[in-house]
């Protein structure tokens, strides 16, 4: 059995659609984050369980999630970006034993996240550059919010990440790397955000990604 897992802070105009959603999946949890508007009680009526984190950042609702499960999860942001038809590729490539996590590589990202693009685009090709080079590893997309993760590698994230913002994704994609885990990215495409601002944008992502690149793990 899958479990959907979503963290959330102040989503109270995308999370009824995206639990919604991915209920055709499996089992929801939403960690609100500390939200100051009704996330948990629209997350709650739409058919998720709900826990709460009150140690904001997205890093902190991750691992408080994690530590609710022992299967197969599957990690989804609550701002109704991604379609959970992707999600039959993801599991088929964990059922099989092909891969321990699925990435969900944003073919249109720009179109969720208009935020300076073209300086988005070249920071990422920066970092995509210097993430080869240290790991031999091909993944592109290794800060998506949308992946699949094995039984197995939940076990090996639960008690061993340490990131508390949005560096949370790059650290589970090296620390999986460092433990062997395999790794394998599906094309996604993400739907417009038609409400409120980005949270993530290339200073609080981009920063501390950079810091994880270049720190001893």
């Amino acid at each position: 059995m899958i479990t959907v897992l979503i963290p959330a802070l102040n989503e109270e105009k995308s999370i009824g659609k995206t639990v919604s959603a991915f209920r055709s999946v499996g089992r929801v949890i939403v960690c609100d984050n500390g939200s100051h508007d009704e996330t948990a009680t629209i997350a709650r009526s739409s058919g998720a369980s709900v826990i709460f984190e009150p140690l904001q950042g997205k890093g902190h609702a991750v691992m408080a999630l994690l530590r609710e499960v022992s299967g197969i999860v599957l990690l989804v942001d609550g701002d109704n970006a991604f379609h959970p038809d992707d999600a039959k590729k993801m599991i088929s490539l964990i059922n099989d034993g092909k891969a321990e996590v699925v990435i969900g590589k944003r073919m249109n990202i720009n179109d969720h996240n208009t935020n300076h693009p073209l300086l988005r685009s070249f920071c990422v090709s920066v970092l995509q550059y210097v993430f080869r080079l240290k790991y031999h590893s091909s993944l592109t997309d290794f800060f998506s919010g949308y992946r699949m993760l094995s039984k197995n590698a939940v076990k090996t994230f639960k008690n061993n990440l340490t990131s508390k913002g949005f560096d949370i994704e790059i650290e589970m994609t090296i620390l999986g790397l460092k433990k062997g885990l395999v790794h394998r990215e599906v094309p996604v495409y993400v739907q417009p955000r038609f409400h409120d601002n980005q949270k993530s944008n290339i200073f609080n992502v981009g920063i501390p990604v950079i810091c994880r690149l270049f720190r001893r793990f």
